[in-house]
């Protein structure tokens, strides 16, 4: 992109673009960063001047996600065909990462194309200093397997200061490259509710979007130099379709509670799905036993995972949603302090009985010896156990004469 386009040309909804075009103004090139709407967003440059001879394209955006910051770096090294050059970008980068190190302690994420191969095995000169920049300030990489499919290289990267949820890569239909991702989780962070407009896409009727969008006339936007005003012309006749189609509706975004569940889960889910609507009532009996089960497991996993991660002393931290969940309030029983206290009082020689209802449980010995023990005078109950055996000889004998 050029400086000159306006961020307008590129809605996402839901998110806010910070970008760093290319000086050149030839139109391609450059680094953004997306962060969703709700959280607070601020660019950081590195002061300084940067390394000679280095074409790396950085970009640094402190992401506010409630007490914590989040330093996000988007970065594009183009491919250089010298040693020298490719020893200053990765010196540049070790510059920025010396600056934000000593200004930021929380986690730290670096992504991008490097257009250095850092898969397992390769050993040249610029991959092990890249990996030895990494390695020295603790940072990890997330990424793994080829990310660039012509020449099966791992040339686009994930890596933070931190431990991931979860990694992979998705194929992408326009670019040779896959698209790499990370889930990394924030601790003490809970996002504010909030709201966003967006379409179900996956409601979209695709061959009536394709009928109708064969029936615009779409020569302005070909005939047209200027590429907002082929902008305006495609947003004008493809937004009433769309709106026709999937229109925009506010969706209110909830917190999530729940762990996140495995493949595995959401597979026998949707397998649960199946089975209620096609009203199989015995496979969805047999399958809704298994997903409680699976969730339960994923939520072992997940505690595990969270406490082993911060340490024994998030114990608590980790465990207080799922144990403290809110109860109905009980009313406490009506007693006034003097019934309190002539039932204590009268029960603390006593041993408990069993609540024993039918005849035959309390003809047998669990229930008649501690009854019989109840019933026996006060002061042999307080007896020593040499004492109680022969007073309690004693008043069996006198019990039976009399």
């Amino acid at each position: 992109m050029k400086s000159s386009t306006p961020n307008r040309l590129i809605p996402i909804p839901g998110y806010q673009i910070l970008r760093r075009d290319r000086p050149d103004g030839k139109g391609y090139g450059g680094v953004a960063v997306l962060v969703r709407q709700p959280l607070e967003a601020t660019l950081i440059e590195c002061p300084g001047e940067p390394t000679a001879e280095s074409r790396l394209e950085s970009l640094w955006v402190q992401i506010g996600a409630g007490p914590r910051r989040v330093m996000a770096c988007s970065l594009y090294r183009p491919p250089t065909r010298t040693a020298a050059g490719t020893a200053a970008d990765i010196d540049e980068l070790e510059r920025q990462l010396q600056y934000i190190l000593t200004r930021h302690s929380g986690t730290i994420i670096i992504s991008g194309d490097a257009n250095i191969n850092l898969a397992d095995g390769v050993d040249g000169t610029a991959t092990v200093r890249l990996r030895e920049v990494l390695s020295c300030y603790g940072m990890r990489r997330h990424t793994e397997g080829p990310t660039y499919r012509p020449s099966g290289s791992e040339i686009d990267f994930i890596c933070s200061n931190g431990g991931a949820v979860r990694t992979g890569s998705l194929h992408c239909h326009f670019s040779p490259h896959s698209w790499s991702r990370a889930l990394l989780a924030v601790s003490e962070y809970r996002p504010a509710r909030c709201s966003m407009s967006a379409r179900c896409w996956s409601r979209l009727d695709v061959p009536e979007a394709n009928s109708r969008l064969r029936q615009v006339d779409w020569s302005p936007v070909f005939s047209s130099a200027d590429p907002a005003a082929q902008w305006d012309y495609f947003t004008a006749v493809t937004l009433p379709i769309m709106d026709g189609l999937v229109p925009v509706r506010r969706i209110r975004v909830r917190n999530p509670t729940a762990p996140p569940l495995s493949d595995a889960t959401k597979q026998l889910m949707a397998r649960r799905r199946a089975a209620l609507s096609d009203g199989d009532r015995d496979s969805y009996k047999e399958l809704n036993r298994r997903v409680r089960a699976a969730i339960r497991r994923d939520t072992r996993g997940e505690l595990q995972r969270r406490i082993q991660q911060s340490g024994r002393g998030s114990l608590w931290r980790s465990i207080q949603p799922v144990i403290a969940a809110k109860q109905p309030s009980r009313v406490a029983p009506s007693a006034d302090p003097d019934s309190l206290n002539r039932h204590f009082t009268r029960q603390v020689q006593q041993l408990h009985t069993p609540a024993i209802r039918t005849e035959s449980g309390r003809r047998r010995f669990m229930y008649s010896v501690v009854k019989e023990f109840n019933e026996l005078p006060h002061d042999i109950r307080e007896l020593g156990l040499p004492r109680f055996k022969s007073e309690l000889r004693r008043y069996l004998l006198s019990a039976q004469v009399t």
